[in-house]
């Protein structure tokens, strides 16, 4: 049997874990007991088929209820409840607590187990939470964690929280090739730079233009620049999600691109270079993953596992799947 680790935790007796596993490899994810002694594991949730699985369990000090995420897919997930009897059989369905639908890195209790502490958001930058037990209105965010903050862990008997700070920043570079033969001249130097992620960066047909995404504002987005990285323009504002992989069409009007911003799943995303006119063109429950333009702007190709395993499929920029 595969085991998961985010992370491993004790039952509350410190004699037995509750871990998340998968019955077999590439399926959805499940949380199981996992008794110390013998190695025998106990099935403790069942999450729909269609979604990545069960993942950061964490059980109350008294040991009733048990916390947990459920992942729909990479980056979009909720906090889950659990009651449990004394044998951490399950009482009763998983019910959702928080309605987020982002990427949790971590679940804590507090010491009396009337609240939980969390931490949720975009991959890289993720916030503190605090939630009571029993709900009383929305998450609130602990500021003073600020971002990139992740695996939460409250001491059960010292008044102390423990967490992860988590600061990536990815920059592009430029070098200049001898025309066709591949070979540099001269050291790289930083072309587009913030404090944050700018990533995948993909030339325009004509080589005037840039698109990149960037989480510089918070949250990731399509960008855009000149060659020189200069007169940036933000072209999308999703707010939330991850966002990327940008691909100009042959006559440099339109970009492609992929998002999480919908359901969790990634879906083909295409939007004119000048802004404005944002248009969704898959929808289907599996990740859809753009990969190129086909030579006549006709078709975009992208990457799918709609039929059980990776393929490559095409659509038209309206977003008319090939027959």
């Amino acid at each position: 049997r595969s085991l998961r680790t985010f992370p491993l935790t004790w039952t509350s007796s410190g004699h037995d874990l509750i871990v998340s596993s998968q019955l077999e490899d590439g399926e959805t994810s499940r949380l199981f007991h996992l008794s110390v002694d013998s190695g025998e594991m106990a099935q403790i949730t069942d999450p729909p088929a269609e979604v990545r699985g069960d993942f950061f369990p964490a059980i109350t000090p008294e040991g009733g209820t048990l916390a947990f995420a459920r992942a729909v897919g990479m980056a979009s997930g909720n906090v889950y409840l659990l009651d449990l009897t004394d044998d951490l059989t399950p009482i009763g369905e998983p019910r959702e607590i928080t309605s987020q639908n982002s990427q949790i890195r971590g679940i804590t209790w507090s010491e009396n187990g009337e609240e939980i502490v969390f931490s949720a958001g975009s991959n890289q930058y993720p916030n503190l939470w605090r939630l009571g037990r029993h709900g009383g209105g929305p998450p609130r965010r602990l500021a003073f964690a600020g971002d990139g903050v992740r695996h939460p862990v409250i001491s059960p008997r010292s008044h102390r929280l423990v967490y992860e700070h988590y600061q990536v920043t990815d920059n592009v570079w430029r070098q200049e090739l001898v025309p066709g033969t591949g070979q540099a001249v001269g050291p790289p130097v930083p072309l587009i730079s913030s404090s944050r992620r700018d990533v995948t960066p993909a030339y325009s047909r004509n080589g005037s233009k840039i698109a990149f995404s960037s989480n510089r504002t918070g949250e990731y987005e399509i960008w855009i620049c000149d060659n020189d990285g200069s007169d940036l323009l933000q072209l999308t504002s999703f707010g939330r999600g991850m966002v990327g992989s940008p691909r100009w069409s042959p006559d440099d009007t339109q970009i492609v691109f992929d998002s999480r911003v919908h359901e969790g799943q990634s879906d083909v995303f295409v939007i004119n270079a000048q802004g404005g006119s944002l248009r969704r063109l898959t929808t289907h429950p599996a990740d859809d993953f753009p990969r190129i333009w086909s030579r006549d702007g006709n078709w975009i190709y992208f990457i799918s596992r709609r039929s059980g395993a990776f393929e490559v499929w095409k659509l038209s920029p309206e977003g008319e799947e090939a027959g």
